[in-house]
């Protein structure tokens, strides 16, 4: 459980995603009696201790877009409790399916087009020196995409950050090294809400073993995650980012049809 967690909160710190989307497969096979209550309130624990241990990371390095986070965060926190409410009456089949797919379109997307735009930072010096104004408009897009991303995180126990990074890359432009750091400190604030609703659904407090593994792996591996996306360029995290979700959708779409 340690190395599941380092592995999957430095990957998850890298590219802003918080490490559930490898957590939650992993776990699909390791414990195949357990329902996706369970599993998704297993991997969202990993995510709080992931996201915690990066924001701090990327909070001394100054990457933090803190008036976009507090937008999505708003919207984020409703959405985790609703996906995680639904996820409890899910069938493990169409579960992995659902997720499967939807890896599968996102990583085909993301390869293609890893950062939209000539004008997009490339490196942590070029985001750096960008600035993207929060505009009125821009505050309630992000409205939406914080209760989107959300609900998936809370669906399918990876946080949301998987959605949400290439989403602000994509839509507004925005430098990629920045959006990884800001999606940290979302998470950290929404994923209590999925959490709280996983223990008051299903006997996640019967977990406490793992989750504290899971947990303590992911918070060293998050500070790796960190301080190695200082030298990834933009294109690559996303891609990176694109790869897993290739890796994950295929697994999760071949075990729900079997």
């Amino acid at each position: 459980m340690p190395l599941l967690g380092f592995i999957a909160g430095a990957v998850g710190a890298l590219i802003g995603a918080g490490g559930g989307f490898i957590a939650v497969p992993i776990l699909l096979v390791v414990l195949p009696d357990e329902p996706p209550g369970i599993i998704t309130g297993m991997s969202q624990a990993m995510v709080l201790m992931t996201s915690l241990s990066s924001t701090v990371a990327y909070a001394r390095q100054r990457r933090i877009a803190y008036r976009w986070a507090a937008v999505m965060a708003v919207t984020g926190l409703f959405g985790m409790a609703i996906g995680a409410y639904i996820v409890e009456g899910l069938q493990r089949g169409a579960f992995e399916v659902v997720f499967g797919v939807a890896a599968l379109l996102l990583m085909t997307y993301l390869m293609i087009r890893p950062i939209r735009g000539r004008g997009a930072a490339r490196s942590l010096e070029e985001a750096e020196r960008i600035s993207v104004p929060l505009t009125r408009r821009r505050i309630a897009l992000l409205g939406i995409v914080g209760l989107a991303t959300g609900t998936m995180g809370g669906l399918l126990g990876v946080g949301g950050g998987i959605a949400m990074v290439p989403i602000i890359v994509q839509a507004f432009v925005f430098p990629a090294h920045l959006a990884t750091a800001t999606s940290q400190l979302v998470i950290l604030i929404t994923s209590p809400a999925a959490i709280a609703v996983h223990i008051a659904s299903a006997p996640l407090l019967g977990k406490f073993l793992p989750i504290a593994l899971l947990g303590l792996g992911a918070i060293f591996g998050a500070q790796v995650g960190a301080r190695v996306s200082r030298r990834i360029s933009a294109p690559w995290i996303v891609r990176t980012l694109a790869a897993g979700l290739g890796i994950v959708g295929i697994r999760l779409i071949l075990s729900g049809l079997a």
